[in-house]
């Protein structure tokens, strides 16, 4: 009983820090309130689930609720975490089958739990044991715990090359293996209900794998807003048709200039020529395998972003490296528009800082 006290308190301990710093650090990750909302939505389904698992009442029918509803709960967060990864992985129309094979059989589970008594109730000193009597839901719990090991293990493999940086697969790994070592100890669980030690065991993994998860929030959580994304270049050219600076996220290291010039320079100075009277404008252009965001602004520089493909948190990224880089740089912007003097590449030097500041979890390490 004080065991399952103390996984509670750490369950809860680690769930409330990681919801807390990641609302802190919403901004500097670049997200918007749905995907806030469903990483601390995920984060309290596993505190809570870890409480219902865990707690031991002297009214075993109220036990017996707590108990239907950690196994939803269960449920649910393996299939929430198994269904975003092959979304962010296939991304093709294949992305969806996870998500409906899981609200299939998970929906099965959760109707014979609400619906039906599978197994047994049994209070061993003080602490609850439940006993699975209903062979069927035996069957049917231990084929989905399957299946989401499959899928698991077979998205991964498949899309492991397509996945960004290497920091990120050792990380996805590693989640995975916890993942997978919490469900064996589960169904170990299910078939030894009063074996004290397999459940302390199950306890122990399922901390360390919330443990990893809030580690990473605290730590570079940043690169799960990446993936599969790659930002290639990001260049900064005034309407004059001066680079102002270059750098390749992807290979992290500046651009030779040499490689801008001829009919990539002419085709942007056909761009700035296009929008110099206009504000405000965000374009994309596309290519075969990439695609260039473009953004002009009113004090009179353009920036391209060439990356894998658009997305919102890579727009979101562009919107505050244009806010920070004109606060920064913003007189001497003024001044080189109003005179028409020569420009100075190297006040622009700094701009690094901001790249990284905006985009630390695209530039390849």
């Amino acid at each position: 009983m004080i065991i399952s006290i103390i996984f509670i308190c750490l369950c809860l301990a680690f769930s409330i820090l990681g919801i807390v710093f990641l609302i802190r650090k919403r901004d500097k990750y670049i997200l918007n309130r749905l995907d806030i909302g469903l990483i601390v939505l995920y984060l309290i389904n596993e505190a809570v689930y870890f409480v219902f698992f865990n707690v031991s009442l002297m009214n075993l029918d109220v036990s017996r609720i707590f108990w239907k509803i950690s196994n939803i709960l269960r449920i649910f967060r393996l299939s929430f975490f198994s269904s975003i990864h092959g979304y962010v992985l296939f991304q093709k129309e294949y992305r969806l089958i996870p998500l409906f094979l899981y609200s299939c059989l998970g929906g099965m589970i959760a109707s014979y739990l609400l619906f039906s008594i599978p197994f047994q109730i049994q209070d061993l000193n003080g602490v609850t044991l439940f006993i699975v009597e209903d062979p069927l839901f035996f069957l049917f719990i231990n084929l989905f715990n399957i299946i989401i090991i499959f899928m698991l293990v077979f998205t991964q493999w498949i899309k492991y090359s397509i996945i960004s940086f290497r920091e990120i697969r050792w990380i996805m790994n590693i989640i995975i293996v916890n993942i997978i070592a919490n469900i064996v100890t589960y169904m170990l669980f299910l078939l030894n209900p009063n074996n004290s030690f397999i459940r302390i065991i199950y306890s122990i993994v399922f901390i360390n794998f919330l443990l990893i998860g809030i580690i990473i929030i605290l730590k570079r959580f940043d690169l799960f807003i990446v993936v599969t994304n790659k930002i290639y270049d990001f260049i900064i050219f005034h309407r004059s048709g001066v680079l102002l600076f270059s750098y390749n996220l992807a290979k992290d290291e500046k651009i030779d200039e040499s490689v801008l010039k001829g009919s990539i320079l002419i085709g942007i100075n056909h761009i700035l020529a296009n929008f110099v009277d206009k504000k405000d404008i965000l374009n994309l252009i596309k290519m075969k395998n990439r695609e260039i965001i473009f953004e002009y602004n009113e004090y009179g520089y353009a920036l391209l972003t060439i990356v894998k493909h658009k997305s919102k948190v890579i727009e979101r990224g562009v919107q505050s490296f244009i806010e920070k880089f004109t606060d920064k740089n913003k007189d001497t912007l003024k001044k080189i528009s109003s005179n028409s003097q020569l420009i100075d590449v190297s006040e622009f030097k700094d701009t690094k800082e901001i790249v990284e500041d905006c985009f630390r979890a695209y530039i390849a390490r």
